[in-house]
């Protein structure tokens, strides 16, 4: 969706003067809520931009997808800056969507330590990677569409390492063992299939 340059000026304000920014934000459940953060840093990933922020009334660093703010106030109250729990805005940003719960879900466990598979393929893909063993790590992915988390999973098989499903919702399940006999297909083609 269109969002307002207006609407990101003055939130980018709001970010390097360290002022309270309220607002009122429309959840994914379409439900609107008053909020009034402390304002970090403006993130763009996917075609949308975001707001990564500390919310004082919840205790917690959030993120709000700019799109879904409305009646933005700049209080004219100041902060003190606090340490962003990331490298940098983009990887909590990320890191947020691993961590958010959506429609659809996998469960993987592979065969890389876990920061093979971090530098590998999760600068651009959310997931969370948990390390179980020196030399192999769980992956949980989460997105609104079964397409969305099956493209994920196969960006970790293109790794080269073996990739076990452990967990899906069904829909996902089904999508990457269609996804496999698809694969499977193409390097083994049947007889009399041209190659």
């Amino acid at each position: 969706p269109p969002v307002d340059p207006g609407a990101l000026g003055v939130i980018a304000a709001c970010c390097r003067d360290a002022e309270f920014l309220a607002f009122g934000y429309r959840s994914r459940g379409d439900e609107t809520t008053a909020r009034r953060v402390e304002p970090h840093h403006l993130v763009t990933h996917g075609g949308r931009w975001y707001l990564v922020a500390f919310d004082p009334e919840r205790a917690d660093w959030r993120t709000f997808r700019v799109d879904r703010m409305a009646d933005l106030r700049p209080t004219r109250r100041t902060f003190t800056r606090r340490e962003l729990p990331a490298p940098d805005a983009a990887a909590f940003l990320v890191r947020s969507f691993a961590r958010a719960t959506y429609r659809q879900s996998a469960r993987l466990v592979v065969g890389l330590p876990a920061d093979a598979v971090r530098a590998g393929v999760f600068a651009t893909i959310p997931g969370d990677v948990d390390a179980h063993a020196p030399d192999a790590c769980t992956v949980a992915l989460t997105a609104e569409s079964a397409e969305l988390v099956v493209q994920f999973v196969a960006a970790i098989a293109a790794l080269g390492a073996p990739v076990r499903v452990e967990e899906t919702s069904d829909e996902v399940g089904r999508r990457v063992s269609e996804l496999a006999d698809v694969l499977d297909a193409i390097v083994r083609p049947r007889p009399g299939e041209p190659r």
